[in-house]
């Protein structure tokens, strides 16, 4: 397949979005693979008629403990910035999306055939002990949708741009509960998962409490042609203003966002915040 299996056992996490200035927004979708590898990406904002390029690394200790760095320049105006995030991972339990997986292959060596009755019954324990069908809707069943599949990791995030309250820091302390990818369909020729994420940031000079939010549909379809895979994810974002819990009369203001993206292998295509974005992978 033209790249896209890779894709989904990683799953993706954290987009770059541009902003028409300096600053720079941050959408969620989740990213989970165990990489150090320096990843690039052209960004072109529709809107405001500027290019930027990122730069992302990404490193994950043994002990689950991960580093996330993102650096900005936006080749029109030369602002640049830089967002670090520091954090502990706690995984409630195995992610169901490698049982699915896992399952997937076995049924291939299956349908493959196997050279003795000991293989055959090798696979058939191993698939009972996996206790998922990969070849039905919702492969491993409503449990891991609803009860299982967390993550819940403190970290704190260092910004370099502008705070985005007066007098604020540029660290903030915060707490992510990650929903794992959700295996909704999964076929050699297609797949679909369910994610979503929900993240407290606390700022460490004022104390005001904000957050983030989002929910993702994706569809991968493998080999649309010879060389392609498609994509497209749909769902939504949620962002609140950062509010003083010493304040009773403060109200938090509650923004949502449609979200859409239309890409292949490299280039994408998105809608978020209310921009359209256009992305390509170097």
């Amino acid at each position: 397949m033209a790249g896209g299996k890779q894709e989904l056992a990683s799953s993706p996490e954290e987009e770059d979005v541009p902003m028409s200035d300096s600053a720079v927004e941050e959408d969620s979708e989740e990213d989970y693979e165990l990489s150090g590898n320096l990843k690039t990406r052209l960004i072109w904002d529709c809107t405001a008629k500027q290019m930027q390029c990122t730069v992302r690394q990404f490193f994950q200790s043994n002990n689950k403990v991960e580093l996330k760095y993102k650096g900005f320049l936006n080749t029109s105006t030369g602002a640049n910035c830089f967002k670090g995030h520091l954090r502990k991972n706690f995984f409630t339990n195995q992610p169901s999306l490698q049982r699915v997986l896992a399952a997937a292959q076995l049924n291939m060596q299956r349908q493959e055939g196997l050279k003795s009755k000991e293989e055959a019954a090798a696979v058939r324990r191993e698939l009972s002990s996996l206790n998922v069908d990969p070849d039905r809707l919702l492969p491993a069943g409503l449990k891991p949708l609803f009860l299982q599949d967390w993550i819940i990791s403190p970290g704190i995030i260092y910004d370099s741009s502008a705070p985005s309250t007066p007098n604020g820091s540029h660290r903030k302390w915060a707490v992510t509960i990650k929903k794992m990818p959700q295996a909704i369909l999964h076929s050699p020729r297609t797949d679909m998962f369910l994610t979503g994420k929900l993240q407290a940031e606390v700022d460490a000079r004022t104390g005001k409490v904000g957050g983030i939010g989002s929910v993702r549909l994706k569809l991968l379809k493998y080999n649309v042609t010879s060389k392609q895979d498609l994509q497209v994810s749909v769902g939504m974002d949620l962002s609140s203003e950062p509010l003083s819990l010493t304040q009773e009369s403060s109200k938090q203001t509650l923004t949502q966002a449609p979200y859409l993206k239309i890409g292949e292998n490299n280039a994408s295509l998105k809608l978020s915040g209310g921009r359209w974005v256009l992305f390509y992978e170097l």
